[in-house]
């Protein structure tokens, strides 16, 4: 059968063939990876969870300034505990991806935020 098809096709026919399934792969790959990403995402998203975060700047920042620290340390520290919450609450309810996206929210509510300031 091999030689049938080499003789029919050529001697490149194993070549195109590898081609054609790393072709094909890829994109099974990358719709599972884009599909399984957004799926995280959208379930780190959507947790209530992430107000922990909100919560947990809150404290910080109040407990930053019953320390009297100056006001760039209680901006730092409360920056920082509400980031590694986010970080910590998405992996907790998706993985690495959902860490990335817990990450991702903070910043994007950060940005909001300064518009707003």
């Amino acid at each position: 059968m091999k030689d049938a098809l080499e003789d029919i096709f050529g001697k490149g026919i194993k070549a195109q063939g590898r081609r054609i399934a790393g072709k094909a792969a890829s994109k099974v790959i990358g719709k599972h990876v884009s599909k399984t990403a957004g799926k995280a995402l959208a379930r780190t998203a959507a947790s209530p969870w992430l107000l922990a975060a909100d919560a947990a700047e809150l404290a910080t920042e109040r407990i930053a300034r019953m320390a009297d620290c100056s006001e760039g340390t209680v901006k730092t520290a409360s920056k920082g505990a509400g980031f590694a919450t986010s970080i910590g609450i998405g992996a907790a309810v998706a993985g690495p991806a959902g860490a990335a996206g817990g990450a991702a929210l903070w910043a994007v509510g950060e940005v909001i935020g300064w518009f707003f300031n």
